[in-house]
């Protein structure tokens, strides 16, 4: 019986982190919020991530009060659409993704878009 109920909170407790996204100093992980394309031709994204998380970036987060968001890509990224590919998979299979940006952007660039871990 006892074994049982720790094997249950040892599993509550590993759903439970793995739903909240976590970041380091160069990525953060986690599902995807929101896209944004813009009129100038940048795409940005926004993870499920708390806003708290966001201080351990080594860059510049863009809005941090609403969420967060990284710039995927502008006129100059090379790949965009390979980036922008795997973003879309993670977003409609409803998968985490890693996201590994540029250290000291202003904003948080996305160097790349990882799914492999999951």
């Amino acid at each position: 019986m006892i074994k049982s109920a720790a094997l249950t909170l040892l599993a509550y407790v590993f759903t439970t982190v793995a739903a909240y996204a976590t970041c380091g100093a160069n990525a953060c992980t986690g599902k995807v919020k929101d896209v944004w394309a813009v009129q100038d031709g940048k795409t940005y994204i926004v993870l499920d991530e708390p806003t708290s998380e966001l201080d351990k970036l080594n860059c510049v987060v863009e809005a941090p009060a609403s969420g967060g968001r990284f710039l995927l890509s502008d006129d100059q990224t090379v790949g965009a659409d390979a980036m922008l590919s795997v973003l879309l998979t993670a977003s409609t299979q409803d998968k985490a993704l890693r996201v590994r940006v540029l250290e000291g952007t202003d904003p948080c660039k996305v160097s790349y878009l990882d799914l492999s871990f999951n």
